[in-house]
């Protein structure tokens, strides 16, 4: 039994899209996590940790989240006496904030995306975002360490006050044990594949208008298949339907039949962009996945992992937001067997030296050893 504790706090406890986070307490090995939220959303992914409650009722939400009271955590501290906190986003960081100001335990928080890129214009239109501006500057001074899952959130951190030497670099990951050591080759492949809500910045839209673009006879071989679902689901259909394609619109997917689909696709395509109100990609794990998975994997050229996939030459990288681009390279790549089976080879190698979620957990706990040390 880990003789450390470590208090793990997510607002919303879980939401089905975060396996990140079942996958962080799962693979904890000098840690023991103890689950703390506001409100217990049973996913299929998630851990045997039962989640402890901070406040029951609205009176008890209300009294934590304002006043930073909570009889039931206190007790939970007092019992296993964790040697630190750490909370998943920023938006929840601040919603722990003001319990934490009245304790001295460690605070490390994890920025993934959203909370960090958002521009603050937007954050002031909603509630979550009001809090998280409102109290920023008072996080910024009790948190220990923030933890940026690219060096594109370290730098919108930057630009947002955090200090440098509070923002460390550290991948979220994937256990590689779940993919076969050696993925169907690209004779045994067909069809695009993307995962991801049906929100502006996954660039749905682009994608679609890039499968348009493609020879009739090239998508009568290789489908277009959407994992995921969301706000523009209905405009995303009705585009398709305008332009003559059929994607095959799935839905939200278990994490099994994802990775099935994967290990049968001969593409798997991400266009991400930067939405209209800041939001992007921190570092996607459906694109890890997709990589260790042997697919080909198209993303845009400004994307957080696209330096890692240049450098090694192991991914399609179009310039940023531009469908005819994306649409060349996807031809490109359905069209030879023999280099999407090069791209495979390359991207295996990529997400085995960076996004071994092994070696990145064992990382953050060395990151967790080294502020009890301080």
């Amino acid at each position: 039994m880990p003789a450390r504790k470590v208090l793990v706090f997510r607002s919303d406890y879980l939401p089905v899209s975060e396996t990140f986070i079942s996958d962080h307490l799962r693979h904890l090995r000098r840690y023991e996590p103890l689950v703390v939220a506001e409100r217990d959303t049973p996913a299929k992914h998630r851990t045997a940790h039962e989640p402890l409650l901070v406040g029951q009722g609205r009176l008890g939400r209300w009294l934590f989240r304002r006043w930073g009271i909570s009889g039931a955590l206190d007790r939970l501290i007092a019992k296993q006496q964790p040697d630190l906190v750490h909370v998943h986003f920023l938006t929840d960081a601040v919603a722990l904030l003001p319990y934490m100001e009245r304790n001295t335990l460690p605070l490390v928080v994890t920025a993934h995306g959203y909370d960090a890129a958002t521009y603050d214009e937007h954050l002031a239109t909603f509630p979550e975002g009001q809090r998280l501006l409102a109290l920023r500057e008072r996080l910024i001074r009790r948190v220990d360490k923030v933890i940026c899952v690219s060096a594109f959130i370290r730098d919108e951190l930057l630009k947002r006050g955090f200090p440098a030497d509070k923002l460390l670099v550290c991948h979220l990951g994937i256990d590689l044990g779940a993919f076969p050591p050696q993925p169907p080759q690209a004779a045994q492949r067909t069809g695009i594949l993307s995962v991801g809500r049906l929100v502006e910045k996954k660039g749905m839209g682009l994608l679609i208008d890039a499968y348009a673009r493609l020879p009739e006879a090239l998508r009568a071989q290789h489908p277009l298949r959407i994992v995921g679902d969301g706000p523009l689901r209905e405009a995303l259909q009705a585009q398709a339907v305008a332009l003559g394609v059929q994607p095959e619109f799935l839905g939200a997917q278990p994490r099994t039949v994802v990775l099935d689909l994967l290990q049968r696709s001969a593409v798997f395509c991400l266009a991400s962009v930067r939405a209209a109100n800041g939001d992007a990609e921190g570092m996607p794990i459906a694109i890890m996945e997709a990589l260790a998975s042997g697919a080909p994997t198209a993303i845009f050229d400004d994307q957080p992992m696209a330096p890692l996939l240049r450098q090694a030459d192991a991914g399609l990288l179009p310039p940023a937001g531009h469908a005819a681009a994306l649409a060349e390279q996807l031809h490109a790549a359905l069209s030879s067997e023999a280099r999407r089976d090069q791209l495979a080879e390359r991207a295996l190698q990529v997400v085995r030296t960076h996004f071994d979620l092994f070696r990145n957990v064992a990382a953050l706990e060395e990151v967790y050893a080294s502020i009890n040390h301080d």
